[in-house]
């Protein structure tokens, strides 16, 4: 910054020193003048001769202490002014911050209402259709499935009543203990016993750093237990959340429960990011918004922490109002992922523009392309663009040491994958380990079936 004066003049080291020698000189005259006067009075009338000269050297001190007075009033006047001016620079950058706050927010609120109005419309029209083939019975028009009664035949159905005898049986013989064999009328009642007590096991899996293998974040995966050690994953019920527009809700209670466990937690965080898998209906879900903005709003520095997880083909169905929440939150300081991606898949301005920070591409679909002779050329030359603009690749799926070795030619920067560490509840992990002893203190050996 510029020194300036309290005029608001550039500081001039050429001015200054006009100045000092301005002063020199005016003292140097005034000592001369006081010696010519007690010369004068001492030949002219020498009794009168010290009195003339302390007289005027009484004058010159009195000008001198006048003079620096009027520096230091000038000195504290600039300082006062250059603090008023700090202070109001910062008053305007708060202002900018809480009006990217309310436009986000007022954003939010307006996309939410029009996917009301939008389902509002939808639902007219799904009762008009109704009206006019009253004589067809089609299930799909069912919103929720109804139970039937149990007898005999139906041995492949289970009821949430009965799970628990169905379980006691199932851990006898370890191979029948499966998610897989929940039945889908279970499951909805999962779904609904869930969503009611607002209650989901979060798991973590580690996202290291390679080749140091140094933990750089966590990505949290949603199970709903049906019992110690059985857990079903989100792959076996996300289609019953589907079916009833309560993915959101799922996504909210994710998101609750992290910020609980970040807010028990008494020392400051490390450096790293949780990955929150969302749906695409999240972002605009008004009350999944607000739930984090308040959070964020009362905690400056942890957005940074938070990374929000789509698929790739969700992303490229995205339209307009969540890019441009997308694009409010990597204002504040978040990030987001792609899951399931390939190099090159979208345009690079497309990505930074949109706060994509992280691609997630399958140690798979890396080793086919390894076959090609020149891939991994390309692919080096397109990780550094990808670093020029903040955005980083991340392997997963790497499950073994052998998977691991034949991607080493690709100098990656971060893996994920069970060779790094299995999915597991979050007080397995730091800095939520304070939670892995009331675990086990409870005879819980978790693990996902």
């Amino acid at each position: 910054m510029t020194e300036t004066n309290r005029h608001n003049q550039p500081y001039s080291p050429a001015g200054s020193l006009i100045k000092s020698v301005i002063r020199k000189t005016i003292w140097a005259l005034g000592g001369f003048l006081i010696l010519m006067v007690f010369a004068a009075g001492f030949f002219l009338a020498p009794e009168y001769a010290f009195m003339a000269a302390g007289l005027s050297g009484f004058t010159l001190f009195a000008w001198y202490e006048a003079r620096q007075r009027r520096l230091w009033e000038q000195a504290a006047d600039f300082k006062f002014h250059h603090i008023v001016k700090t202070q109001n620079e910062f008053s305007d950058r708060m202002g900018r911050q809480q009006h990217s706050f309310d436009a986000l927010k007022a954003t939010i609120e307006k996309r939410e209402a029009e996917r009301r109005e939008l389902q509002k419309q939808a639902e007219k029209r799904g009762k008009r259709a109704q009206n006019d083939n009253r004589g067809a019975f089609d299930l799909s028009r069912i919103p929720r499935a109804i139970k039937p009664q149990l007898n005999k035949a139906s041995k492949g159905i289970k009821s949430y009543n009965t799970l628990k005898q169905a379980h006691s049986k199932a851990s006898k013989n370890p191979k029948q203990s499966s998610p897989q064999e929940l039945s889908p009328y279970v499951l909805q009642e999962m779904v609904d016993t869930a969503l009611k007590n607002k209650q989901l096991d979060m798991f973590m899996q580690p996202i290291v750093t390679l080749p140091q293998r140094k933990v750089m974040g966590y990505e949290l995966f949603s199970r709903l237990r049906a019992r110690a050690g059985l857990y079903a994953p989100a792959q076996k019920y996300i289609h019953f959340a589907r079916q009833n527009n309560v993915i959101q809700h799922f996504d909210a209670i994710a998101l609750e429960t992290l910020l609980d466990s970040i807010r028990s937690v008494s020392q400051p965080l490390p450096n790293i990011r949780f990955f929150i898998n969302i749906d695409q209906q999240s972002l605009k879900n008004k009350a999944f918004m607000q739930k984090f903005l308040a959070f964020v709003s009362t905690n400056r520095g942890m957005a940074k922490h938070f990374v929000f997880e789509l698929s790739a083909q969700s992303f490229r169905q995205l339209d307009y109002g969540c890019l441009e929440i997308m694009r409010g939150l990597g204002r504040l300081g978040c990030a987001f992922s792609l899951d399931r991606c390939l190099p090159d898949m979208f345009p690079l301005h497309l990505l930074a523009r949109n706060a994509i920070r992280y691609i997630k591409i399958h140690r798979h679909d890396l080793s086919m392309m390894m076959q090609s002779p020149d891939f991994t050329a390309r692919f080096q030359s397109l990780k550094a663009s990808y670093a020029a603009q903040h955005i980083h690749i991340i392997a997963d799926h790497i499950e073994t040491e052998d998977e691991m070795k034949t991607l080493l030619d690709l100098d990656l920067t971060f893996g994920q994958g069970f060779l790094f560490g299995k999915p597991d509840l979050k007080g397995t992990f730091s800095p939520f380990a304070h939670s892995k002893t009331f675990a086990r203190r409870k005879g819980l050996q978790e693990e996902v079936a």
